[in-house]
């Protein structure tokens, strides 16, 4: 075996495809080695760092996790345990791409070891992350009871950082979405009212909601690692023969030209023709569907339907198809409520588009006032007819991707436009009424 160990010892461009073979056919000898090999890095961790062509590490991590050497186990939390220059020196992008699957390929039933490296603030922030993605794909194996996650992520979340770079809250924020724990959306709005979550990772609270219900990506992000020899020779870093290049650089390029026609696939203000197909997707023509919305609509300044699916593409789907256990709106809210979020959602939420696009800001501003209007008329009288006292008790029942109070404020705002009031206008009166009469 020292002969397949050194061919894997040093980095070469061409994949090790045979001495990786020969080292999982011989798994009880590989094994020894590998396991003596973590003893070596962990007691001499500056050899590994200061040799650029050791290699060897990286393939002690996914061997020892397709053999689900359990003895692994508590050395590879040691070593991706040391100061975090050291570690990300000598696993880079590994702690974000495969950590997480190895240290679940070689977990040996002890969560308290766990535990140590996520709760050690001294820890590599994204080594704690992987760590609790682990945890997290315990919890949904049904090794972690519902309970017992939530009670631990909050008691994480209850920890304050000694600075907002070592903050593990964006890592739970991650989790939370994965693994579709809406018991904590609260949870994380709080977090969102102190700061401590950064918006580069999921947006705003809105977007965060919207994550919440999207269940498109749902491919387990924490897995077995059962083939490192297929998995290992995807990396860019080794050679591919020619039709592989060739296969590879068509991939992207699909991928590419995907991107240039979504940013080109702009709905226009336009006028649609009667007979042509619906922009709502239902398949009908236009007369017979929403031509008498859209007419609606342009008495109340608001976008067309087009120009509204556009800025609804992320709102989360109401109802429909999926498995079963997707959770969606009309699960937990009636049509009422989501009829107003999706109204303020239109007038509040970030609009992304194409530097190059054209915007009429004054029009889009009149728009998005409108929606707000619409969203207190209805939230004025779901809360009459439910005899609602305050903007708490609300969203107690129905706050979805904001609070009430917050997008009241901000109709208030808006309707001290001059262009507003002169289209429809002044309503500062009712609404400040309708605010002092709503008591939290």
């Amino acid at each position: 075996m020292k002969g397949t160990m050194d061919k894997l010892r040093y980095f070469n461009e061409e994949f090790p495809r045979e001495a990786l073979e020969q080292a999982i056919e011989n798994q009880e000898e590989t094994t020894k080695i590998l396991l003596n090999e973590l003893d070596e890095m962990i007691e001499y961790p500056e050899s590994t760092v200061e040799d650029d062509d050791y290699f060897l590490y990286f393939y002690v991590f996914y061997l020892l996790a397709q053999f689900r050497e359990k003895e692994g186990f508590p050395r590879i939390l040691k070593l991706i345990s040391m100061p975090p220059d050291r570690v990300d020196a000598m696993f880079g992008d590994l702690i974000t791409e495969d950590l997480n699957s190895i240290i679940y390929s070689t977990f040996d039933g002890r969560l308290e070891q766990l535990e140590t490296v996520i709760e050690n603030p001294k820890v590599d922030l994204f080594v704690r992350g992987a760590v609790l993605d682990a945890y997290g794909k315990l919890y949904t194996d049904g090794r972690v009871s519902k309970e017992a996650f939530i009670q631990y992520l909050r008691k994480l979340l209850a920890t304050e950082p000694d600075n907002s770079e070592n903050d593990i809250a964006i890592l739970i924020q991650g989790i939370i979405i994965d693994r579709k724990l809406f018991e904590l959306i609260d949870d994380v709005q709080a977090l969102y009212d102190v700061g401590r979550i950064d918006e580069n990772f999921f947006g705003l609270y809105d977007s965060f909601i919207d994550y919440m219900y999207d269940y498109s990506n749902d491919q387990e992000q924490v897995y077995f690692i059962d083939n490192i020899v297929d998995e290992i020779y995807q990396w860019a870093m080794f050679e591919k023969t020619k039709e592989e290049e060739i296969k590879n650089e068509k991939h992207f390029q699909k991928a590419r030209e995907k991107l240039e026609q979504e940013n080109q696939n702009v709905p226009k203000d336009k006028k649609i023709g009667r007979n042509e197909p619906c922009p709502c997707g239902s398949g009908k023509k236009y007369k017979k569907c929403c031509l008498k919305k859209e007419n609606i609509y342009k008495e109340k300044q608001q976008e067309p339907i087009a120009v509204q699916e556009r800025w609804l593409k992320k709102y989360p789907i109401i109802e429909g198809d999926g498995k079963e256990e997707n959770v969606r709106l009309s699960d937990k809210f009636d049509q009422e409520a989501i009829q107003i979020d999706r109204l303020v959602y239109l007038a509040l939420h970030r609009r992304t588009r194409p530097m190059e696009e054209p915007i009429n800001y004054s029009k889009e501003e009149i728009a998005k006032a409108s929606y707000l209007i619409d969203a207190f008329e209805h939230f004025k009288a779901k809360s009459e007819k439910e005899t609602i006292q305050s903007f708490e008790e609300y969203d107690q029942s129905y706050k979805i991707h904001y609070r009430s109070k917050d997008w009241v404020e901000e109709l208030h705002k808006k309707l001290a436009s001059e262009e507003v009031i002169s289209i429809f206008g002044d309503r500062t009166e009712e609404v400040e009424a309708f605010i002092s009469q709503f008591v939290d």
